[in-house]
């Protein structure tokens, strides 16, 4: 197939959609390979959607185990398991379809022996906590808040009603999130409840919803419980880098680029009398480079944010001033 990598993804995806089988098996198989073998385009993501989408539809076939340039099924899956897994933020719900895919394809696999069904039943036992662990991340309410709801439940002796999945969220609405979030709260109910006594509903109380909700986030570090980060922008600068240029990256992160002048002024207000607008130019020019290779792979800073878990992300101007670079 003659295309980008996220054209035949999109054909196959298209295919799918209208139930041409054969011809999207087909379309995921050549994604596949292409990202396999290094495809400049493939990204951690696109190789996951790419094995994912070829893997489901293989599995749904009694009795097929292709393999692709010399890998197994489930060799496949675990590529693209292990290439999202050094992705910066973790997205834990895409491991954990990958997991779970996994774990049926080695149920799956022909002459299996028991090592293969333990790695089989340890890849569904891990797929689930981190569907949860992924959909806890995804709501926005933090640590802090749902315990406060909780004590206020606990120090009420309120007597808790088990609702049932449309009057739970209809419940939790109130604390925001929308349709999004409504869309985790069902994934959490389908793990969490139990059969109810009417005609088996599933169903649970909001006491254990949160009780639930409070032992999964905790372990681990939500961007949502954060402490706000009270350190300047550094960007990302590598260590040894001046003062000057830490409270230049401040600046622009601050105001964007541009305004030479002004930022000189400031600068020398801070001791730095040499600072003219050409000298601040000239430094942002050569400094810029070295920030764009730390805040395209997302890697922390010194504040132990990442541009992506950082609290003040929505107000920084670094990333804007940083969009021409290569005209630099």
């Amino acid at each position: 197939m003659v295309g980008s990598l996220e054209q035949i993804l999109e054909s196959a995806q298209a295919n799918a959609a209208h139930g041409r089988r054969q011809e999207a098996r087909k379309a995921y198989e050549d994604a596949c390979c292409m990202a396999m073998v290094g495809d400049g385009e493939a990204t951690p993501m696109l190789q996951a959607i790419a094995a994912l989408g070829f893997a489901s539809l293989v599995l749904q076939e009694v009795g097929a185990w292709p393999e692709l340039l010399g890998k197994g099924l489930d060799d496949v899956l675990l590529d693209a398991l292990e290439a999202n897994r050094d992705v910066v933020p973790r997205n834990r719900t895409l491991e954990g379809q990958l997991l779970l895919l996994r774990s049926r394809a080695l149920f799956a696999k022909p002459k299996k022996d028991a090592t293969c069904i333990d790695a089989a039943l340890e890849a569904r036992r891990e797929a689930s906590d981190l569907i949860l662990e992924g959909a806890v991340e995804a709501l926005p309410w933090s640590v802090v808040q749902i315990e406060s709801l909780l004590r206020d439940i606990v120090d009420a002796g309120t007597v808790m009603l088990p609702l049932s999945e449309e009057t739970l969220i209809a419940r939790l609405g109130d604390l925001g999130g929308g349709p999004e979030a409504a869309e985790h709260v069902s994934t959490l109910f389908d793990e969490w409840a139990q059969p109810g006594q009417v005609a088996g509903e599933a169903e649970m109380t909001l006491r254990d919803f949160f009780e639930r909700f409070l032992k999964v986030a905790k372990r681990f570090e939500r961007a949502v419980d954060k402490a706000p980060c009270a350190a300047p922008c550094d960007g990302g600068l590598p260590e040894g880098s001046s003062q000057l240029e830490k409270e230049l990256v401040a600046l622009v992160s601050r105001d964007g680029a541009g305004k030479w002048s002004a930022k000189a002024v400031e600068l020398q207000g801070k001791g730095f009398s040499d600072a003219t607008a050409e000298s601040v130019k000239a430094s942002w020019r050569g400094m810029a480079p070295k920030l764009r290779k730390t805040i395209d792979t997302d890697a922390p800073m010194a504040c132990g944010h990442s541009c992506s878990t950082c609290p003040t992300k929505d107000e920084c101007q670094l990333h804007d001033a940083l969009k021409d670079i290569e005209d630099m």
